[in-house]
């Protein structure tokens, strides 16, 4: 991934910690790592519609969180 995607995301990530709180992505599966810059993109657009329409992405249940294995 080059400089500008990574910092584009990273601004967006910022925005939305911003807007919905320090620990609103905490468990939240923003897509596949392995997708590299095609999934960055989606995970930038998902995020940049959450902080435009002000609703926020929704968190795994802690309960079913705590069982996931990544």
């Amino acid at each position: 991934m080059n400089a500008k995607l990574i910092k584009q995301y990273k601004d967006v990530e910022n925005a939305y910690l911003q807007k919905f709180g320090a620990n609103s992505l905490d468990r939240v599966i923003l897509g596949d790592p392995l997708q590299g810059c095609k999934n960055t993109f989606a995970v930038i657009k998902q995020l940049e519609t959450a902080i435009q329409t002000n609703v926020p992405l929704v968190q795994v249940p802690l309960e079913i969180w705590k069982d996931v294995i990544f």
